[in-house]
């Protein structure tokens, strides 16, 4: 029984192991860590598929505004990105929603939904129809990730259990909406913004956690919340592996 968990509302998992960012921009062996935007999810509708709806901030360019490797995109896709870029200035993409763009190049390149996603926020930052680290309704995230020495479920409840979570995380009210334990954790911010945590058990006494906070309304708060999370979950590590 995870403390403090009353009145949550549980929900399965959406995620299945799929490509993620190293820092070098490359691929590597597919991971559950990916976050997802649940915003994004339903873009373009529900296919039954919870990787291709996850992650339109984590595979075309990321929080930080680092584009995934023209090699990576031309061996999944087909296309590198300049050959991308030439193909949606020739529809007018400029002019097309996010939407209308990912469901286009799934239609006519039959392009997996997850890359359509990928191609699009890469295409939109290209052209200046959105910032780095801005997502589809025009806001802002920031995210933050560390490897930690413990089990998945000691990790958890260093984010649910209100206790645990004062020693790490003082002077910071959350309001816990949607709960899936072990394994990731949603809460709601006074200021109307949102942290979502996905907790990846790699061992018995090592999880990594990875961490967004979104809703962000400037590029600049992203920045400053980027650095926060960093900084408190080194001080996590600190705590549970003291």
């Amino acid at each position: 029984m995870i403390a403090g968990a009353t009145g949550f509302r549980y929900e399965a998992p959406c995620l299945s192991s799929r490509d993620q960012y190293t820092p070098q921009n490359t691929l590597v062996v597919p991971s559950e860590t990916d976050m997802p935007d649940p915003d994004i999810r339903a873009t373009l509708g529900s296919s039954g598929k919870g990787r291709t709806m996850a992650a339109e901030e984590h595979m075309g360019v990321s929080v930080s505004g680092q584009r995934i490797s023209d090699e990576a995109v031309r061996k999944r896709t087909g296309r590198g990105w300049d050959e991308w870029f030439a193909l949606l200035d020739s529809w007018g993409a400029t002019g097309l929603s996010h939407a209308g763009i990912a469901r286009r190049i799934v239609a006519e390149c039959g392009t997996d939904e997850w890359w359509a996603q990928s191609i699009t926020v890469g295409y939109e930052q290209a052209r200046d129809m959105r910032k780095p680290g801005q997502v589809s309704d025009g806001t802002f995230a920031a995210s933050a990730s560390k490897t930690i020495g413990v089990g998945a479920s000691e990790a958890f409840a260093a984010f649910s259990d209100e206790t645990q979570r004062a020693k790490w995380l003082p002077d910071v009210a959350l309001v816990p909406s949607t709960v899936n334990p072990p394994k990731s954790f949603r809460a709601e911010c006074e200021d109307g913004t949102r942290v979502s945590v996905w907790i990846t058990e790699k061992g018995e006494r090592t999880s990594a956690i990875s961490l967004q906070h979104e809703k962000l309304g400037e590029a600049q708060i992203a920045a400053e919340k980027k650095a926060f999370w960093r900084d408190r979950l080194d001080e996590l590590k600190s705590l549970l592996e003291g």
